[in-house]
């Protein structure tokens, strides 16, 4: 077995966590040889990928995988300084009959038409899942209410870190119209800013503002807790740069200590991922085995991080981040 044989319609949301956010850490690693080899380790086939950068959003890449009767579309963020001032600084525009952030919007116009090229891998009724992580996760959830439009079968949405798309009225509503909220996984680092942008304001117009698609699994660091389901409504932190940190989908470079892999696979129960564990060949093996094992402040086993360690751009600077605070 391999540990694509755990990602089922009816794997717990750990299982669909976990195997998904290592799909999102090896899409960051931008050897083709490279990255294929590790997504066929898990036993994803890469069948083709589209770069859906544009000018104020780069480094936005989409892979397409095939495992069995199962589709998945693998969303990369981007790390550079300039897509997090875009983010916060966004405006709106229309859709698919939706209206949203319009820097999502651009890449996901061009993720349409790169799936139409590609319609040959979804002949017939596929399960399509669809993750990402950071502005990746956005995209994912208006690729899939794209692709929802035309009947298409949205069999799962995860996302982690993923900021906010759209307002109530004109994006939460329709989105959960086609069901989608009941097959959306929004995972959040309870320190990670991203998932807060753009900003929240009480009181004002309900359109004119930003909401998440759904409840969120809300990864509470202090008590080392996960709370499934949760609705909070997330504010930005009081220090940005610290919450930079807390952002990465894996979380081992300098100061990046609290990433996605790292959090659901030292929180999930040892039961479960024991079971994950053994659904996979030696070297992811030892990957999870080193990734379960870490506490704060542990130095992570070089050994059991180069399954997965994707190659981020440069950390906003100080400067840089406040910004977004003004």
């Amino acid at each position: 077995m391999v540990l694509a044989d755990t990602l089922t319609l009816d794997a717990g949301e750990w299982e669909k966590g976990l195997v998904l956010a290592l799909l999102c850490a090896i899409a960051y690693d931008t050897d083709n040889a490279s990255r294929q080899r590790r997504f066929a380790r898990m036993g994803f086939v890469e069948r083709g990928s589209v770069n859906l950068g544009i000018s104020a959003i780069s480094g936005l890449d989409a892979y397409f995988l095939e495992r069995g009767d199962d589709r998945i579309i693998v969303f990369r963020g981007s790390q550079e300084a300039v897509d997090w001032f875009h983010n916060a600084r966004a405006g709106k525009r229309r859709f698919d009959g939706v209206r949203v952030h319009r820097g999502f919007a651009d890449s996901a116009g061009i993720f349409k038409g790169a799936f139409l090229r590609r319609r040959a891998l979804f002949t017939g009724s596929p399960n399509i899942w669809l993750t990402g992580h950071s502005l990746g996760g956005a995209v994912a959830q208006l690729a899939a209410y794209s692709l929802a439009l035309t009947g298409r079968n949205i069999a799962n949405i995860t996302t982690f870190g993923a900021p906010r798309v759209g307002g109530p009225l004109r994006w939460v509503t329709p989105y959960r119209s086609l069901g989608l909220g009941r097959v959306t996984s929004r995972w959040v680092n309870d320190r990670d800013f991203v998932p807060r942008l753009p900003f929240f304001v009480p009181g004002i117009r309900p359109d004119a503002g930003w909401a998440h698609t759904g409840p969120q699994n809300y990864i509470d660091l202090g008590s080392s807790t996960v709370h499934f389901g949760d609705t909070r409504v997330l504010f930005p932190p009081a220090h940005a740069v610290a919450a930079l940190a807390h952002h990465p989908i894996v979380g081992f470079g300098t100061g990046e200590t609290s990433g996605y892999v790292r959090n659901i696979c030292r929180l999930m129960p040892a039961g479960r991922r024991m079971a994950l564990q053994e659904s996979a060949d030696a070297s992811l093996r030892e990957s999870l085995d080193g990734l379960a094992r870490l506490t704060d402040g542990d130095a992570p086993p070089a050994s059991s991080l180069s399954a997965f360690t994707p190659v981020y751009r440069r950390r906003p600077t100080l400067a840089e981040t406040a910004i977004h605070f003004r």
